[in-house]
């Protein structure tokens, strides 16, 4: 089941002029505060090569919103934090979500942490550093856009979830290796978009994720056999694969995940048997209790397995 903050509601839309700049033109030189954000080598040289790239665009709101004696009283990781959710912000083409979706992102007038609105949510700790963002239900609005390296400005960020979007990407796009860096991130969720491409652990630096408990990538249209690289993700508790074209055999090195209570597989075109040591994670000593798969085409050993 999912776990979502409360969000509180959010008024209609309305063309109240104080609703944050979302243009696609930036007309102004990046000079000014650049240095006062301490931004990323890579995100410098993106704002020099290209002045209409995520980046960019997220600094020109940035020095239309704040002033240099604004940013001297800021503390950095709030200067990062603000950086990396705008730049998330023009990476997915929030310009072009639906006005009720996009109302309170950038508003110079709210903490981040109320950013939140209709079918996107953010949510702060204690201390307003952001642990939770949810995009969800936008698939009448086909969704676009990559996550950018800058994910990794808000390393605070325990769940991400882009659930039901319309998302078209490949899968090796949508995560970037900075995503790596982010060593609180527990839930990663990506269901029931149009995600393709193959699930390389390592490739996409979730590997690195040594707390990741959650990966949920059901109902999309991942294919190729699956990598032995599962093994890695030493943490997990619950992994969703289902729906998708996977095709092959449950690679052995999945029972090297000993925390798995959850493991959906079915509806996939996989085939052969369940690895015995997937299956001795069943037992009763141990904690997989729903081991999910597709029982027409994998075989479940009959006496050392509890499978579905």
């Amino acid at each position: 089941p999912y776990t979502t903050p409360i969000m509180a509601s959010t008024p209609s839309p309305t063309s109240d002029p104080t609703l944050a700049p979302v243009s696609d033109s930036p007309t102004l030189a990046p000079t000014t505060i650049l240095p006062a954000l301490n931004l990323p080598n890579y995100t410098l040289q993106t704002i020099s090569q290209d002045q209409y790239s995520p980046q960019a665009k997220a600094y020109f709101w940035f020095e239309k919103s704040y002033s240099l004696v604004n940013l001297e009283d800021m503390e950095q990781w709030c200067k990062h934090q603000l950086f990396g959710l705008a730049t998330l912000f023009y990476a997915l083409e929030g310009s072009t979500w639906d006005g009720k979706d996009r109302q309170n992102w950038l508003k110079d007038d709210l903490s981040e942490c109320e950013w939140a609105t209709y079918k996107t949510a953010i949510a702060c700790d204690n201390l307003d550093r952001v642990v939770f963002i949810s995009l969800m239900d936008f698939e009448k609005d086909a969704f676009y856009g990559t996550i950018p390296p800058e994910i990794e400005l808000l390393p605070s960020l325990r769940s991400i979830q882009i659930d039901n979007a319309g998302y078209t990407e490949a899968l090796g796009n949508v995560l970037p290796t900075e995503i790596g860096n982010l060593q609180h991130l527990k839930q990663v969720r990506f269901a029931q978009n149009r995600l393709g491409g193959t699930l390389l652990i390592l490739d996409n630096s979730l590997a690195y994720l040594t707390q990741i408990a959650t990966l949920d990538l059901q109902n999309n249209v991942l294919s190729g056999t699956l990598t032995t690289e599962l093994g890695l993700l030493t943490s997990l508790t619950s992994l969703y694969l289902n729906g998708n074209q996977f095709w092959g055999t449950i690679p052995t090195e999945s029972g090297l995940l000993t925390g798995l209570e959850t493991f959906w597989l079915y509806d996939n075109n996989l085939s052969g048997v369940v690895p015995d040591t997937l299956c001795e994670l069943t037992l009763e000593d141990s904690g997989l209790t729903m081991l999910w798969v597709e029982l027409r085409q994998v075989e479940c050993p009959a006496n050392d397995c509890i499978c579905y």
